[in-house]
């Protein structure tokens, strides 16, 4: 459905509902209460709002980054002292994905915002950004110990579970 509507919200939004019905045995009466009651469901385990206020506190920064003139000042920059075509630009998202290794997700929203502007000047296509974004996330990530994935390692090396309890 996302690929038809283009509109990922609603297609996510429609997914949800529907499995809902499924499950309910499409029963619309049931539909509400059942679905808010899920969804808040999720929520009692400290480990998952904390990982929900990362993501957006991260997601807010990009923002003010990019509607600040931040991003477009970096592209500007760059492209007047190092970056001349498609394979400049492929290697500057590379090295950038190698420097930001706070936590995989983060990796690539950083990759990806910095080098889409550059991406579409040289016509690189977007499957080939998602590439490199999904390529120096993860990989480069998981080596250093000083960052989410370290922190997810040792805990699971410790026996432990990862809701915190003990």
């Amino acid at each position: 459905m996302a690929l038809v509507t283009r509109q990922v919200f609603v297609s996510l939004l429609s997914g949800i509902i529907l499995g809902e019905l499924i499950l309910l045995g499409g029963s619309f009466i049931e539909l509400i209460p059942v679905s808010i009651e899920r969804l808040l469901s999720q929520f009692q385990e400290d480990w998952k709002i904390k990982t929900l206020f990362f993501v957006v506190m991260v997601g807010s920064i990009i923002q003010l980054i990019t509607a600040s003139g931040g991003i477009e000042s970096f592209i500007r920059y760059v492209s007047k002292k190092r970056i001349k075509n498609k394979r400049d630009t492929l290697m500057m998202g590379y090295f950038i994905g190698i420097l930001i290794f706070l936590e995989s997700s983060i990796t690539a929203l950083v990759v990806g915002t910095l080098t889409k502007p550059l991406a579409h000047k040289y016509k690189i296509s977007k499957a080939k950004l998602a590439y490199l974004c999904d390529c120096t996330s993860s990989p480069v990530c998981s080596l250093f110990p000083f960052n989410g994935w370290g922190g997810f390692i040792v805990r699971l090396n410790r026996g432990s579970n990862i809701s915190g309890g003990n």
